[in-house]
């Protein structure tokens, strides 16, 4: 940009704070005299003014853009603009000047250097130069042998390459004139002489690829003539080893093997004979599943009622070969392996079956690899699940077939895996043979676990109330008919067994379900308010869980019994066991501990409950399994008040006391033991010695041999607390088998009861630790551990 002198000389005071003002041609000094009137002492602070001004900003930022400054120049006045730039320029242009004169005689001196080192840098250029001349000179006299050795040698190299092209040509016209003389001169069909052959065929192919001899027009018809001998002997060895495995002989399988091995094709050849073979079986399986084969030729309406019968045994009979089939085909794969596996290599030490699976799975670790067999039995098992999908995805009937049958089709997996499989597969592979028919097996089990269950639906019905009708015997014995029959068409067949074992728990469990729903609330009611039509009501639905019960264990054994029963059992006791709780709230009430008349209210109180127990139970044998636990009750509470009417009576009269208590137990014995011969069914009684009392036998015989025991009464406290304390040993008891309540309450000493659970928990043990450990055994210790984690249980 131009701008005049004269708009220099209009620049206001601002400019001149910023010394921007003044004339062109102002001085040096001038400019020293500006500096030292106060305004800027420094260059410093002049340059610091111009950067804190927003014209001299934009030019020393270091994006600074003249483009940019002259597209937004006309925005601003130009004069004025221009006037503050030139006298910028000036300042600096003078500043520069009194630089360059203070440093005049530096820059003089560097000048002078500056010439020196260029003159140097001349001479050095020369130097280089003559040196890099002499340089050329020598590199020309050293290459020009060198080039010529390296034309000799190359010349040498190929007079080599040739010379060995000529000596793989004369051994490659050597070899086919052998093997042209050799296969002309043998009997077609003889697997020695073609193993032979394939020794030199072999070596012409390698000779031939590896020299690139097939290139050469004049060898390669004698190339053309060995491909087709080598095709021909590999098309007769897959042959010959084909037939060899039909056979299965051994030796013709060897000898075909030699013979691909000879030939350099083993890997190729064995491939091609196992996916044959899986071609093979899948054709055989493809024919055999044909639906068009199965359902012609039509039959006429005459014989139409035959036409299922004949279907199903045509069916069956294609399956047979189907399985024959896979039996087969495996067992071939197998033997074939056993001889890839005993031959081997003479110069790698490799059997025949490690080069083959390399070969193969050439990108797979060893150690990660399936054997020939493995690869084999998974191909023809998805071969055959597949094609049986397929078969039965095309017709509902003939699906129908095979799921309403599965039991025959089960067996025929069986039948194949235990006439051959099992000695060649490895154990977890039936797992994946049994893989291909799972899905029919499936369906056949959920078939039969419905036709379990179907009767349910007729003897319950879909909403379940206490006022629902119970169903019948006749009814229960339909059920178990079906689950017979469900268990009788998978008999011997124990993959077969179980599932159907679980379904008829199942049901079992179902149809217990119902009869707890049929219950209601009524028979949480106390047995006083029960009516009429609320015992019969008990009575039969406790005669079909009596009858189940009872044919449960004729149909269902093992692990799986036990469930369903306790669930029946479950609900039996919860109709018995209001009868058992009013009886012994009734011995409870009538019963003190000092009465007299203990013999006549258990008599009392077991005959009621005899009669009401055989209003529910029409037959007697259904409450075995109830009883015995609940005359255990009846025993610990006779027990707990007469060893509470032993402690209470005074001195004088113990032995009184004493007399009469070990009068009446034996009668006691006797009632219980007649009580318990209402479960004894019409076709003849259980044995007497297996209905005694036993708790009350032992109190008896412990009482008896400790009559003469001074007895301390306890305290009132002491006397509350034995109920809790005798539960507490009735447990000890069934857990250690060293201790019964027998042993315990009728301890001789009067520390006994001083220990017996208080008011105060914890105190109980500290007297048991210091009164009572002393006097047990060591294996009897187990009564403080177990009393110790009792008490902190419920604390």
């Amino acid at each position: 940009m131009a701008v005049g002198r004269d708009a220099s000389l209009s620049s206001d005071e601002s400019d001149d704070d910023l010394g921007l003002s003044g004339n062109v041609t102002r001085s040096t000094k001038s400019v020293r005299v500006r500096h030292g009137s106060g305004q800027f002492s420094t260059q410093a602070e002049l340059f610091e003014a111009w950067r804190k001004d927003e014209l001299f900003q934009t030019f020393l930022s270091e994006d600074f853009d003249i483009d940019t400054f002259m597209s937004v120049i006309n925005l601003h006045n130009v004069s004025r603009l221009a006037d503050r730039l030139n006298a910028a320029v000036r300042t600096i242009d003078a500043h520069i000047h009194a630089e360059v004169a203070a440093n005049h005689e530096d820059l003089l001196r560097q000048s002078v250097q500056i010439d020196a080192v260029e003159t140097d840098a001349k001479d050095l250029l020369n130097e280089s130069s003559a040196l890099q001349s002499e340089f050329q000179a020598i590199h020309a006299s050293i290459m020009q042998p060198f080039e010529k050795i390296k034309r000799l040698v190359n010349k040498l190299n190929a007079t080599q390459e040739n010379a060995e092209v000529l000596r793989c040509v004369l051994r490659f016209v050597q070899l086919v004139s052998k093997a042209k003389s050799a296969l002309h001169s043998n009997e077609p069909g003889s697997l020695a002489e073609a193993s032979r052959n394939a020794l030199i065929l072999s070596e012409i192919i390698e000779l031939a690829n590896a020299s690139d001899l097939h290139t050469i027009d004049c060898l390669s018809a004698d190339y053309l003539w060995v491909q087709q001998q080598t095709d021909a002997i590999r098309a007769q060895t897959e042959s010959a080893l084909k037939a060899a495995l039909l056979c299965g002989n051994q030796v013709d399988i060897g000898a075909a093997l030699q013979c691909a091995f000879n030939l350099n094709q083993l890997a190729v050849i064995v491939s091609n004979v196992v996916d044959g073979t899986r071609s093979d079986f899948e054709n055989l399986v493809k024919t055999m599943l044909d639906v068009s084969t199965l359902l012609s030729p039509t039959t006429s309406k005459a014989d139409s009622e035959q036409t299922g019968a004949r279907l199903r045994s045509l069916v069956w009979q294609h399956l047979e070969s189907v399985f024959d089939g896979l039996l087969e085909a495996v067992t071939n794969i197998s033997t074939l392996q056993t001889v890839l596996g005993k031959k081997t290599d003479s110069q790698t030490r490799q059997t025949l079956q490690q080069i083959v699976m390399n070969n193969r799975h050439s990108d797979v670790s060893p150690k990660s690899r399936r054997t020939l067999l493995l690869e084999f039995f998974q191909g023809v098992v998805d071969v055959l699940e597949g094609e049986l999908q397929a078969f039965c995805n095309r017709s509902t009937l003939l699906s129908g077939v095979i799921e309403s049958e599965f039991p025959r089709l089960f067996d025929l997996s069986e039948s194949a895996w235990e006439r051959g499989l099992a000695r060649i597969l490895p154990a977890s592979c039936r797992a994946d043979l049994f893989r291909a028919i799972a899905r029919y097996q499936s369906t056949f089990v959920s078939k039969l676990v419905a036709k379990m269950q179907s009767p349910l639906s007729i003897m319950f019905p879909s909403s379940v109330t206490s006022s629902s009708p119970v169903p019948t015997s006749a009814d229960i014995a339909t059920m178990f008919s079906a689950i017979v029959d469900s268990m009788a068409a998978v008999e011997g067949r124990q993959d077969l067994h179980r599932p159907i074992l679980k379904g008829a728990a199942g049901t079992i469990f179902l149809c217990a379900s119902k009869c707890e729903e049929l219950l209601g609330q009524e028979v949480d009611n106390s047995p006083m308010l029960w009516t009429a039509p609320t015992y019969d009501r008990l009575a039969s639905i406790f005669t079909i869980l009596g009858s189940l019960d009872h044919n449960l264990m004729a149909v269902i054994a093992g692990t799986l019994l036990g469930p369903p029963r306790r669930s029946l059992r479950s609900i039996g006791q919860r109709i018995v066991q209001p009868l058992f709780n009013m009886t012994l709230s009734s011995l409870e009430s009538a019963i003190a501990p000092d009465s007299a008349q203990i013999v006549d209210a258990v008599k009392a109180e077991l005959e009621r409950l005899r009669t009401a127990l055989l209003k529910i139970a029409s037959k007697p044998f259904h409450l075995k399994g109830y009883l015995k636990p609940f005359t255990g009750n009846i025993e610990t509470f006779l027990m707990l008040r007469f060893a509470a009417s032993m402690s209470t009576v005074m001195h004088a009269t113990k032995d009184t006391l004493f007399a009469r208590v070990l009068a009446e137990l034996p009668q006691l014995e006797a009632a219980i033991t007649q009580f318990l011969t209402c479960a004894d069914s019409k076709r003849g009684t259980s044995d007497p010695s297996k209905r005694a009392p036993v708790k009350l036998a032992q109190f008896r015989s412990m009482i008896a041999n400790q009559a003469s025991v001074s007895w301390m009464p306890p305290t009132n406290d002491q006397r509350m607390a034995i109920p809790k304390f005798a539960l507490a040993s009735i447990a000890l008891a069934g857990n250690t088998g060293t201790n019964t309540i027998c042993d315990l309450i009728c301890w001789s000493s009067s520390e006994l009861f001083r220990w017996l659970l208080s008011h105060d928990e914890s105190e109980h043990v500290r007297l048991l630790r210091e009164h009572v450990l002393d006097q047990i055994t060591a294996s009897e210790s187990q009564v403080f551990d177990f009393v110790s984690q009792l008490v902190s249980d419920e604390s």
